[in-house]
């Protein structure tokens, strides 16, 4: 047994192991906490079968973690080290692997930028993503919808990605929404007014308002899924009081349970110590930002159609 030679300490279970050079008899002394009577310890052969285990185990997860060949399951297919095994009309075949180059062109950085924003906002509203993005086609999850359909609406619509909670959309829906929206704010409390705008169902009444605020000054977002019924025209924002005054980025928009539909969302800028702002919208959609329910319709067809 060739074990170091010199001073140690090493701890397993409840035992604690002293050692320096190796006994006659390849053991080791050692002794528990409680016990002060020695005992022999054999660390060698259990260190071996641990490391053989660990090997082992690496040799089932690349197993059955790597793609499977389509007519042999037993062949895996991928990267294996610095080999991959890929398949050409029924024939495994093998390439050494080519690590690809990463030129950071400005483009590149950009985008990648874009997306850690755009994952950082999906971790941080969960509860909302999930609300306002699921069950998309074509789409894994709300987070893959969330970030996939606002980084190509960002580029079709030529908006500045630097810019990014400004062109967030939090709902996909594009029947008519609000038509103004009103906020008055104290120390304490916050009102909500709007005008509801065309309703054109019986649903649409009873439709439950929703509404989003981005807190600019202390980097935060609230939210409220069902914050009042649409005919009514107006609700509280229950916010925090500490927050009434802060700058914020607030969305407005109306969700149909009836028909699970949504309308399309109402964005205003809030600036700080501001106790009141009104704002009308134009049908007509006459902004980029206002796109966003045609570029998303076009883009999730497209992808259908792939």
């Amino acid at each position: 047994m060739d074990l170091l030679h010199s001073d140690h300490t090493y701890f397993y279970g409840n035992f604690t192991l002293l050692y320096g050079s190796p006994a006659k008899d390849d053991s080791i002394h050692c002794m528990t906490p409680y016990k002060c009577t020695p005992t022999l310890f054999y660390l060698a052969p259990i260190k071996l079968i641990l490391l053989n285990r660990i090997h082992i185990l690496n040799i089932y997860r690349k197993a059955y973690t790597m793609k499977k060949h389509g007519v042999n399951p037993l062949i895996n297919v991928g990267k294996d080290g610095n080999v991959v095994f890929y398949v050409v009309d029924d024939q495994m075949r093998i390439r050494s692997y080519a690590k690809p180059k990463d030129p950071k062109t400005p483009k590149q950085l950009a985008n990648r930028k874009l997306h850690a924003a755009l994952n950082l906002i999906s971790a941080q509203t969960k509860e909302l993503r999930q609300f306002c993005y699921k069950g998309i086609s074509t789409y894994k999850n709300s987070h893959n919808a969330f970030i996939g359909l606002h980084k190509q609406f960002v580029r079709c619509a030529k908006l500045n990605p630097d810019d990014i909670c400004q062109n967030i959309h939090w709902s996909i829906g594009s029947r008519p929404g609000v038509v103004a929206i009103s906020l008055m704010r104290n120390e304490s409390q916050c009102l909500l007014q709007w005008s509801p705008g065309r309703i054109n169902r019986i649903s649409d009444k009873s439709a439950r308002a929703v509404w989003v605020i981005r807190n600019l000054t202390q980097c935060c977002w609230e939210w409220n899924l069902n914050a009042g019924i649409r005919k009514d025209g107006e609700t509280i924002l229950n916010v925090n009081s500490n927050n009434c005054r802060d700058e914020w980025l607030l969305w407005l928009f109306f969700y149909d349970p009836t028909n699970e539909v949504f309308t399309v969302d109402k964005q205003i800028y809030v600036p700080q110590d501001v106790l009141s702002v009104s704002k009308e919208f134009d049908e007509r959609n006459t902004s980029n930002w206002d796109l966003f329910d045609g570029i998303v319709e076009n883009i999730v067809n497209e992808r259908i159609e792939k």
